[in-house]
């Protein structure tokens, strides 16, 4: 993490962060500013290397970050970007792939059928979880309400993936499980199994 050298007051489409010389920043790159009681996520629109001075890095748009940030002690770095899907591999198995950055997608683990994540809402502040939804639900209470603060309530994100033994023929015959709430029956004989587990957020505050 680097020292911001500037302060927007607050975070804007406006604001140009400085930061040290040869940052190694690049536009396009998403970013995490924080001082350890507050933070954001934006993104730099363009970013300005003269040798001898500061980097300059300009924000994009920005219509929900509001937070003002004191110099120093507020520190900036680059935020990867990981996504995970399912999807069948080179030989027609479904498999759990990784993406970083935007990068092509590679494949992690064999015999994945399916993958369900639901984030875990703490509506009340009572630092117990009311319900899990999916983003969708959060971004559309987000909308209806105007609020930004919506995904600042997540307190954990649950889990849970559905596996399947590579070979057909392991069991006696079509098995029959439970996998996101609902019953299904094989159509093979394979053996399927889900596993699940919470995550919590650390940083977790309303």
């Amino acid at each position: 993490p680097l020292q911001l050298a500037a302060n927007p007051d607050p975070l804007s489409a406006t604001a140009v962060i400085s930061v040290a010389e040869n940052s190694g920043f690049s536009s396009g790159d998403f970013v995490a500013i924080n001082d350890c009681t507050q933070g954001d996520i934006v993104q730099l629109s363009s970013v300005t290397v003269s040798p001898g001075s500061p980097d300059e890095l300009e924000i994009a748009a920005c219509s929900k970050c509001f937070h003002a940030y004191t110099v120093p002690g507020s520190l900036i770095q680059r935020v990867n970007r990981i996504r995970y899907s399912v999807r069948n591999n080179s030989v027609n198995r479904p498999a759990l792939y990784i993406q970083e950055n935007g990068n092509d997608a590679e494949e992690l683990v064999d015999g994945v059928e399916d993958m369900q994540i639901y984030y875990g809402q703490d509506l009340d502040g009572s630092g117990d979880v009311d319900r899990y939804v999916l983003p969708s639900v959060i971004n559309k209470q987000c909308d209806d309400d105007g609020n930004s603060d919506c995904w600042r309530r997540v307190a954990n994100v649950r889990i849970s993936v559905l596996l399947r033994t590579i070979d057909d023929g392991v069991v006696d015959e079509p098995q029959q499980y439970q996998f996101d709430g609902t019953d299904y029956t094989a159509t093979d004989r394979r053996f399927r199994r889900d596993f699940t587990t919470i995550v919590a957020i650390r940083n977790h505050r309303l």
